[in-house]
């Protein structure tokens, strides 16, 4: 009978607890590219940070809500369901209320009962009206309410120390633990000092135990209390803890996509500064360890400013994707590409046999992805100067090995620019070698 009793509850209460309401997120957006317009080197010879890529405003989403807002939903879904269930176990407990007092007249505990049950219908019914922090107070003190009369009444012959129970209960979950720690502590003394008052004959029963257990309307009231208020208890507590781990799974989400947008650049997919000074620190220990040499290239685009003020920012954003594949296309698969600017690329060569040979890979960018390029009917054109720089050929740590290669762009650009510039060390710091194509 409890089992199917059990299963009536819970299908009784599935089409209320759907009601509850979840909200939208939303995503955020930013600058074009994400990546600025800002050199590999700074000032102090390290790899710039860069700021949090973003998407473009046709593919933007709206921003998400904060935390603390997303937690403030998922306390006003829990006390919607609170709302639900305080409805359903006041519509299932009017009818046994009702037998009560077809059986022994109205008392003073079915009265506040009945005022209780009465007060359930309300809150639901004005739930979308009364502050949350009056609903929160009305429902943990009719609950705490019906467990206090209870127990006045019928001692520990009732179920009143299980709502009592319950109030403790609803309180830590919408406030805190220590409130609900405190609810419980002061429940226990009311429940001492009742205790108290029926062993010392103060406060008694009125009636007799055996006539109340044969009592249909007092079973109906306890399945009530003992078999739908947990049900409705464990309906409203799956849905707080399906909310916590969809917060907890776009927690892990967003902490996977900032670890991953840190190191990517979100136009071209490539590394971007961070990731790519990680990277060549890691190829120069290698090196030093068998003797093998790193070459770095730093390619800047010439003529793109042009490109975007003439034909717009979607025609940059086309010629930097272009060069993007066209020098990922002309290096080995363990070579490291990297747009690190707003035009600006390094390319990161291990294992490299001699200076020739970075100055062969050099040839092939240029040839492979400088020029003209269509875009929209129309031709789009630009060029690159690379600057290169090897270790330990030229510097021995990687601040001036950025430096060097730096320098070499510079003055591939002076002369004459889409071309590329050998770097060589010099007293006092780099200069740029006569090697040049």
């Amino acid at each position: 009978m409890i089992d199917r009793f059990l299963l009536f509850a819970t299908s009784a209460m599935a089409p209320l607890l759907q009601a509850a309401d979840s909200a939208p997120c939303r995503a955020g957006d930013g600058t074009r590219g994400g990546v600025p317009s800002k050199s590999f080197v700074d000032a102090t010879g390290q790899a710039p940070l860069t700021p949090a890529p973003v998407q473009s405003p046709e593919t933007a989403q709206p921003p998400k809500p904060g935390l603390a807002q997303q937690l403030r939903q998922t306390r006003l879904q829990l006390l919607n369901r609170m709302y639900i269930a305080a409805a359903g176990m006041a519509l299932f407990y009017l009818p046994a209320l009702w037998w009560a007092v077809a059986d022994t007249g109205w008392n003073w505990l079915l009265a506040l009962n009945g005022f209780f049950s009465g007060v359930g219908l309300v809150l639901f019914t004005l739930r979308r009206r009364i502050p949350v922090a009056w609903a929160s107070v009305a429902i943990t003190g009719s609950v705490a309410g019906i467990g206090l009369a209870g127990m006045a009444a019928l001692g520990m012959v009732g179920a009143g120390y299980w709502w009592m129970l319950q109030a403790a209960t609803f309180t830590a979950t919408l406030y805190s633990l220590r409130a609900g720690v405190a609810i419980a502590a002061v429940s226990a003394l009311v429940m001492t000092a009742i205790g108290v008052g029926f062993v010392s004959g103060h406060l008694g029963a009125g009636f007799d135990a055996n006539e109340y257990v044969r009592s249909g309307s007092a079973w109906a009231g306890f399945l009530v209390a003992m078999v739908f208020a947990p049900t409705a208890v464990l309906l409203i507590f799956s849905g707080y803890q399906h909310t916590i781990k969809k917060l907890a799974g776009e927690l892990d989400a967003q902490r996977e996509a900032l670890a991953a947008l840190v190191g990517r650049d979100t136009l071209t997919g490539l590394p971007q500064a961070t990731l790519a000074a990680d990277r060549l620190q890691v190829a120069m220990h290698h090196a030093a360890r068998t003797g093998r040499k790193v070459a770095l290239l730093f390619v800047d685009l010439d003529a793109f400013k042009a490109v975007n003020d003439t034909h717009g920012h979607a025609a940059g954003d086309h010629v930097l994707r272009h060069v993007a594949r066209q020098i990922r296309a002309s290096v080995r698969e363990q070579d490291t590409v990297a747009r690190v600017g707003g035009d600006e690329f390094v390319v990161i060569l291990v294992d490299v046999q001699d200076q020739a040979a970075a100055c062969t890979v050099a040839a092939k960018i240029l040839a492979s992805s400088t020029g003209a390029v269509a875009w929209e009917g129309k031709r789009l054109n630009f060029g690159a100067s690379i600057g290169i720089a090897l270790y330990p050929d030229h510097a021995q740590d990687a601040g001036a090995l950025r430096h060097c290669a730096d320098v070499a762009m510079y003055e591939a650009k002076k002369g004459g620019r889409n071309r590329w510039r050998l770097a060589v060390a010099a007293p006092g710091g780099a200069s740029a070698a006569p090697l040049a194509g």
